[in-house]
């Protein structure tokens, strides 16, 4: 805990307590004086000109085609075009992740992953690495115990050992925890 006993032992310097000199504001003599400008009439009509010139510009430019809103089979046809086509809001045609399709690993190389792995729990000179598991896997493939398509990459590899690891502690503490309940129970 710092005290404030403490904190003096570390300065270096006293602490003293400041003493700010501050002055009385001035008082202002004379006024700002701002002038007003009052643009001319024929400026205004020429602006009021550029804009209207500016906006039929803009209308022809653009091209739309007005529709009647309260015409369905007209309203149908005509939704813009040029920005959104037939059944951009479906459901199906959303991308949210782009990803694609997710490639799960097949559950027999799980299995073989998971005895590689327990091995290694077992005997820490058979403990594997993600690269060591990937050519176990491949030397497989090579035999034709396992396709050599259905091999997950080293990434994906690492990544389930360090899902798996996470739970399997988990796991073994609830193990652990209910055999010390029940050895406390008898």
């Amino acid at each position: 805990m710092i005290t404030p006993a403490k904190i003096k032992k570390l300065e270096k310097t006293p602490t003293t307590k400041p003493n700010p000199s501050f002055t009385t504001p001035s008082k202002v003599t004379n006024q700002w004086v701002t002038p007003i400008l009052r643009p001319i009439s024929s400026e205004i009509n020429n602006i009021q000109n550029n804009n209207q010139k500016i906006n039929t510009i803009i209308i022809s430019s653009v091209d739309l085609d007005l529709v009647d809103l309260t015409n369905k089979e007209n309203t149908q046809q005509n939704t813009i075009r040029g920005i959104f086509f037939a059944g951009w809001a479906l459901k199906e045609k959303q991308i949210i992740n782009q990803r694609g399709t997710v490639k799960r690993i097949k559950p027999e190389i799980k299995a073989l992953m998971e005895t590689m792995f327990l091995n290694g729990n077992i005997d820490k000179r058979q403990k594997m690495s993600a690269q060591e598991m990937y050519d176990n896997l491949t030397e497989r493939a090579s035999q034709e115990e396992i396709k050599e398509n259905d091999i997950p990459k080293v990434q994906t590899i690492q990544n389930w050992i360090a899902n798996y690891t996470r739970t399997f502690k988990a796991s073994a503490s609830l193990r652990a925890l209910e055999e010390a309940e029940s050895s406390k129970n008898t």
